[in-house]
């Protein structure tokens, strides 16, 4: 619609397209198995598991707290293991 007293025409803008990304199930056991790697997580792969995480669960991932962390991991797990039927 537009103005009650202007008459002039809102115009809005469209959001900028989506580039959406797909992963493999290949992408997502590496993703699981370097944050669950006994060593740590390396820094360099933290973005990748950060983006596999948003894109199945729409939620940040949370790297600050060892309680989230480990709360999302096990949360990770569970659905490939039981919503996915994958094997780790």
């Amino acid at each position: 619609m537009g103005c009650s007293t202007c008459k002039k025409k809102v115009v809005k803008k469209l959001p900028e397209p989506v580039q959406e990304v797909l992963y493999t199930n290949q992408d997502l056991i590496k993703a699981y198995h370097e944050l669950t790697n006994m060593k740590g997580v390396k820094e360099d792969e933290k973005p990748f598991i950060s983006s596999v995480y948003t894109y199945i669960f729409n939620e940040k991932f949370d790297w600050n707290c060892g309680s989230c962390t480990s709360s999302q991991a096990r949360k990770f797990h569970y659905y490939l293991t039981n919503e996915l039927k994958l094997k780790l």
